[in-house]
């Protein structure tokens, strides 16, 4: 699904600016509170006080709360996260403003000092030795880093045991500060209509509710929401660490290690992954294969406000992956439930829990976030979000890439158990993020295009190696093929298997984390050679690298897989209007609210596929080689693709106007009348893709790196003409639709020469234009058509204004 970064707090960012935190020092209200003398325990708790035990004891005295916070819990690691738990109509509900949303988290530690005080600071450091010998890099850490204090707290009382200290916390927790507050964090902050609503303790947390009221910016008015923070203890001892393979897609926090290399200091990638270990008496079952129960085990609570006829649909996407933690040696290791009715401690705020959060919005998304110590990469809980709305893309996707195979993805409103089933499919997808894994894009590239129409492989093996792809749904299988739904949903693949079993498979007899990652280096170089299924793709966060990594592609040659796609195509929207209508709609088929949303879908669907074919252009495959290997880091695509590619862009879009796509019974209903500003709109779209100036330059590079071998900027060129200027093989008149094209080309050719940095790519463009200009001149003479010659002598005087700058 989406990136789970986009959905901040943007209403509230909007509506007023943040208040920065300060870099060290005292800050908050804590900070200028007077010293107070230390008093006894009984005369600052008295009886009558209310108490909560746990980690840290809380004591509520009237509207004043302290915590009590022993000895041994000094100076130990603890994980702040902040939770949503009510939002106001002010905040917009649209994007953010949902139980169990994150608003900010971070590790946190509580510090004496010498001075009848105790400290909080939330710094750390991503720097680290675990050489504590005299002249060990530890110590040298250690001397050129103090934390910094984000809070000071005057010791109140000591405990009755004399081995705690008491503390007010009330200002804090009541306050503003953005350690709490997270995102939250405004000048606007209105400390009045904000208070502390319950602090509870538990053994290995601390859960504050409160109530935080901040101006909007607008005249009066307010926005009010609940609050949770949890306060989380983390282990003494940190899980091992797991150390980053780029063959295998997870999550990586990262440390500066300066004992792996005696030289420098390296940057180390481990990887984000619950602790799953065996039970001490099963450690031997464990060493020999058998599988044994977790002692902790992985469990989801599925939301109690979820509508009952999903809940099923969303446990089964989570108990999915416990095939793929078998591969780990694990049995029951992963289990979603609800919440039992009569259980009246639960609580969805309780960070011992881990939920799937149903969140009644507008937004078409789900979220697979989660909540890791930053010292081994243990995650800790997640909380997924799971917006009512994603049904409505669940559909569009169903209907428009699978209407042409299942009847049941041919109505306006799915039959609970197929809309069941894509929940499913989703769920699974957004817990192996929860799991650590990141996507795989690049998966479903290793498949053969005619496997994907083979009812009896694709059914046994998937459309694709992992669900953490976004290969969606089979789109390629024809109705012919008579393939089911087995064979079109998506499901947890080898690859998924194989990733959880790299991450989650325990080696006790070895020493350490190094030793481990000895091991897994082999195992997943063996693993690789012998089973291609097992590849992964990186998502590219900045543009794409590598063309077998897209989204919602399929097979391992996209213009054969796309063709077939586009075949469902026409068959879909020659249906469309009928799949759309509802049978209780009051104003009839005229309406076509469901028909412009599904409409949209399909113009977007025959759009991506475009996409996928650009993006075989002017790039490279990448591979993740070892030192044994004898292959290249990177290949070139090769040039026969590469000329298919234009080739398919040519016949899909570019040759002629595709009416297809926009066929009267639909336009009518759900267009104004010109619809061939949609197909312009789209084709230049497509254009604008393909002539983008790094693409132009690295064919032209390829060109000088390999020679005749590889597609040069020259070929691609020569193929556009074969689409694009096909009118200027005669003097016919050319079309609005090629007219508009051809204008754009030009415009977009004309603004590269000047812009581009690069002179052997300026040239050849100049010198295709010319040629192109020559070819509009051999034939104006004999043009007929009014329009057309206003078009081309247009051209010629965009041509003469480079020759011949305005001064």
């Amino acid at each position: 699904m989406l990136d789970k970064r986009i959905l901040s707090l943007l209403l509230l960012l909007i509506a007023f600016p943040l208040a920065g935190r300060s870099q060290g020092g005292i800050i908050g209200a804590a900070a200028s509170t007077p010293v107070n003398e230390i008093v006894p325990f009984d005369k600052l708790i008295p009886a009558d006080a209310k108490i909560s035990h746990g980690v840290f004891n809380i004591y509520q005295v009237k509207e004043k709360y302290y915590l009590e916070i022993s000895d041994s819990l000094i100076n130990r690691q603890f994980h702040l996260v902040n939770r949503i738990l009510q939002a106001s109509a002010a905040v917009d509900k649209i994007k953010e403003g949902y139980a169990g949303d994150e608003i900010g988290n971070t590790p946190i530690v509580f510090l004496k000092g010498s001075d009848n005080k105790i400290y909080l600071s939330s710094s750390f450091s991503f720097d680290r030795s675990r050489d504590t010998t005299p002249n060990g890099m530890a110590n040298v850490l250690s001397r050129n880093t103090i934390s910094s204090f984000d809070f000071a707290f005057a010791i109140r009382s000591y405990g009755r045991d004399n081995k705690s200290f008491i503390i007010d916390v009330t200002d804090l927790f009541s306050g503003n500060s953005a350690l709490l507050v997270g995102r939250l964090n405004s000048s606007q902050f209105q400390s009045d209509k904000s208070y502390i609503e319950r602090i509870r303790s538990f053994p290995t947390n601390l859960e504050i509710q409160t109530i935080k009221t901040y101006g909007t910016g607008k005249g009066d008015s307010t926005a009010t929401l609940r609050l949770n923070t949890s306060i989380l203890l983390l282990p003494v001892i940190p899980m091992r660490e797991r150390f980053y393979d780029p063959r295998v897609g997870y999550f990586t926090p990262f440390n500066f290690d300066y004992d792996k290399d005696p030289q420098r200091a390296a940057m180390v990638l481990k990887v984000n992954r619950w602790r799953l270990e065996p039970k001490p008496e099963d450690i031997d079952k464990y060493m020999r294969g058998e599988l044994v129960e977790p002692v902790k085990p992985i469990v989801f609570y599925i939301d109690p406000a979820t509508p009952k006829v999903w809940v099923p649909y969303l446990i089964q996407g989570v108990n999915d992956w416990q095939v793929a933690f078998e591969r780990a040696g694990f049995r029951n290791a992963i289990i979603a439930k609800e919440v039992p009715a009569d259980d009246t401690a639960w609580s969805m705020d309780d960070a011992r829990y881990s939920v799937i959060v149903y969140k009644p919005s507008l937004l078409a998304n789900a979220q697979g976030p989660s909540v890791n110590d930053y010292r081994s990469g243990e995650i800790i809980e997640s909380h997924v979000g799971w917006y009512h709305n994603v049904m409505t893309l669940l559909h569009s996707w169903y209907m428009i890439q699978a209407g042409a195979n299942d009847p049941g993805a041919r109505h306006q409103q799915f039959s609970n158990e197929l809309m069941g089933q894509l929940i499913r499919f989703v769920s699974s997808h957004e817990i192996g993020h929860t799991l650590g894994l990141k996507h795989n894009f690049g998966s479903s590239s290793i498949i053969p295009v005619d496997s994907l129409r083979n009812k009896k492989w694709v059914e046994a093996h998937g459309h694709t190696p992992s669900i953490m792809d976004y290969a969606r749904f089979n789109y390629v299988a024809q109705p012919e093929d008579s393939i089911s739904e087995k064979g079109i949903f998506p499901r947890v693949g080898d690859y998924d298997k194989w990733a959880i079993e790299w991450g989650y498979r325990l080696f006790p007899q070895l020493a350490d984390a190094r030793a481990d990652a000895d091991m897994l280096f082999k195992m997943t170089t063996d693993s690789l050679r012998n089973n291609k299924r097992l590849y992964y793709g990186e998502q590219a966060l900045f543009g794409l690298i590598d063309s077998r990594c897209q989204d919602e592609d399929l097979s391992e040659d996209v213009m054969t897989a796309n063709d077939y796609g586009i075949k469902n195509l026409k068959r879909v929207i020659t249906q469309l209007h009928a799949w759309t209508s509802m049978p209780d709609d009051k104003f009839g088929k005229r309406s076509g609210n469901g028909l412009r949303r599904e409409y949209s879908a399909f113009l977007s669907q025959f759009a991506k596929y475009q996409s996928h074919v650009i993006n075989t252009i002017g790039l490279g495959f990448y591979d993740n080689i070892t030192a044994t290997d004898c292959v290249p880091v990177f290949n070139l695509i090769p040039k026969a693709k590469q000329q298919a590619a234009v080739a398919f862009l040519n016949a899909q879009l570019f040759a002629k106007e595709p009416e297809w796509l926009t066929p009267d019974a639909i336009i009518d209903l759900v267009w104004p009348p010109d619809a061939g500003v949609l197909t312009q709109a789209m084709a230049n779209d497509v254009l604008n893709e393909l002539l983008v100036p790094q693409k132009l330059i690295n064919l032209d590079n390829a060109e000088a790196l390999y020679g005749e071998k590889t597609y040069s900027l020259h070929d691609f060129l020569a193929d556009m003409n074969k689409g694009i200027w096909n009118d200027l093989s005669g003097a016919q008149p050319v079309s609005s639709y090629h007219r508009f094209l051809q204008q754009n080309y030009i415009s977009s050719m004309l603004t590269m020469i000047k812009e581009v940095k690069n002179g052997a790519v300026s040239a050849t463009i100049r010198g295709h234009i010319q040629g192109i200009e020559g070819k509009i001149r051999r034939i104006l003479l004999m043009v007929r058509d009014e329009e057309t010659i206003y078009h081309y002598n247009d051209i010629l005087l965009q041509m003469d204004a480079l020759r011949h700058p305005a001064s």
